[in-house]
């Protein structure tokens, strides 16, 4: 179906695009597929505290609990973890489960990974130029976001190219807040609600790999477009 529609329509990038909305859990699944690959090595690390997700029937289960969140040293030697009120990282986390268990276990917190795969789509497609709305167009625009700065032969294209590149992160950010606002986050007490560029360098680079991982996935569809054309 969504070789015929391209073929239908063989000019327009945008509805490319708009076919993968339907197709967004697998953008979504490698988007969340970051933070659990991240946590699966703090899982294997004998030096890390994090456990994974509470076991179910414990008071922890269902609960994210962080190495300052234990009041008690005999608790944290229970747990094996080092007694210290200012550590901040994770012992459990509720949501340690690969995305098609999340979807079934805690739907708002799988859809949340939908938010960035969209938001990149509609960032894109925004960006096509009514004059440059064939797949080629996008496809060339993707890579290039894709591309590392040294392969650029102009100075003019280099910039060009991250300013798209700006404003898909941007475009992850907004959905994030956005989807944090609409579940009652405080913008007022939450460190990451800031102009983009005040943002930590790791708030900054996680927006910049699930940007990435998502455009990764837009390119690997348009090459199935095309070899389902040859």
């Amino acid at each position: 179906m969504l070789t015929q529609d391209i073929r239908r329509v063989p000019s327009l990038g945008k509805t490319f695009l708009d076919s993968l909305i339907p197709k967004l859990d697998d953008a979504a699944t490698l988007v969340h597929g970051i933070w659990y690959d991240k946590k699966k090595l703090e899982l294997l690390d004998p030096a890390h505290p994090f456990k994974g997700a509470g076991p179910a029937g414990s008071k922890y289960a269902g609960k994210r609990v962080r190495v300052s969140d234990i009041t008690d040293a005999d608790e944290a030697i229970s747990l094996g973890v080092r007694f210290d009120p200012s550590d901040k990282r994770d012992i459990y986390h509720p949501l340690f489960h690969p995305y098609a268990e999340l979807v079934t276990y805690d739907k708002v917190a799988a859809y949340k990974n939908l938010v960035s795969g969209w938001a990149v789509i509609q960032q894109l497609g925004a960006l096509l130029d009514v004059g440059e709305d064939s797949i080629n167009d996008l496809e060339a625009m993707v890579a290039d976001m894709l591309r590392v700065d040294e392969e650029f032969e102009t100075l003019t294209k280099l910039k060009m190219v991250k300013l798209y590149r700006k404003q898909i992160y941007l475009a992850v950010h907004n959905a994030w807040g956005g989807g944090e606002l609409t579940l009652g986050v405080d913008p007022k007490t939450h460190p990451d609600f800031k102009l983009y560029d005040l943002l930590s360098p790791y708030m900054q680079s996680y927006d910049i790999e699930i940007a990435t991982v998502v455009l990764m996935w837009i390119f690997t569809k348009i090459g199935e477009v095309h070899r389902k054309q040859v």
